[in-house]
């Protein structure tokens, strides 16, 4: 079987049992794959990072750009989901947008910004 994939979204939070859990989802031309890995360890080498997603935040990257904030619900139907974002980083490399993101809640460099929940992401 075939298939492309499209793109790639992941969140990580911090779970009610003491551990780190990241979801990706595949967006494919057969639909969307979601994956989750329970009791994820790389956030540990981004205590500030870590410590935001501990205090119940969560961390949302989609293709280059990674997010840290909160999701809601709106309207009155709680139709309508939102991330509410805190901080905002840009780069291609993962592991370069994760110290980024670390850096930038260490120095509290906020970047408030309202994503809309279209589909399977955030836009």
């Amino acid at each position: 079987m075939n298939v492309n994939y499209l793109s790639k979204f992941m969140f990580v939070n911090y779970n009610d049992e003491g551990f780190f859990q990241t979801t990706i989802l595949l967006e494919t031309n057969n639909g969307i794959i979601p994956y989750n890995y329970e009791k994820t360890d790389f956030i540990s080498f981004y205590p500030y990072l870590a410590k935001q997603l501990m205090d119940g935040k969560t961390l949302y990257v989609a293709f280059d750009y990674g997010y840290v904030g909160i999701k809601k619900s709106e309207g009155p139907y709680c139709e309508r989901q939102v991330f509410e974002s805190e901080y905002e980083e840009k780069n291609i490399d993962f592991n370069e947008l994760l110290i980024r993101l670390d850096d930038a809640i260490k120095n509290e460099k906020k970047i408030q910004r309202k994503l809309i929940k279209i589909g399977a992401s955030y836009k």
